[in-house]
């Protein structure tokens, strides 16, 4: 009789061990789940940084996208402003007021290399 306390206790600490594992293995398996729904959403959503435009008209919500990207190899020129890669860093974009759609103009250079993207209101 003296020992049966023991065994009681033995035998919660024995059942508090397994539902202890059994959230663990639960949760475990709920970030695998998590982990490979997330690759699979970086894989198949493109980024702004990597934003193209190939269309002659474009809309103001792209041009934001573009100039908060910091990502352009040539200057953008919208409405006669330009932007170039050096003044992005300092840019506050809250002073720049883009409306509507605008239509797009790829200025080359004397020797055929792309040296400015024109962007003007339509």
């Amino acid at each position: 009789m003296e020992h049966v306390t023991e065994y009681i206790i033995a035998l919660f600490g024995g059942i508090l061990f397994c539902i202890a594992i059994g959230i663990l293995i639960h949760f475990s398996t709920g970030v695998k789940e998590l982990t490979a729904v997330t690759e699979e959403m970086t894989e198949t959503s493109y980024a702004y940084t990597s934003y193209t435009v190939d269309e002659e008209v474009v809309t103001a919500d792209a041009l934001y996208a573009m100039l908060m990207s910091g990502n352009l190899s040539v200057p953008i020129e919208i409405d006669g402003t330009v932007y170039s890669t050096d003044n992005l860093a300092t840019l506050d974009i809250s002073n720049v007021h883009l409306s509507g759609t605008y239509h797009y103009a790829p200025i080359y250079g004397a020797d055929g290399k792309l040296i400015k993207l024109a962007y003007a209101r339509k």
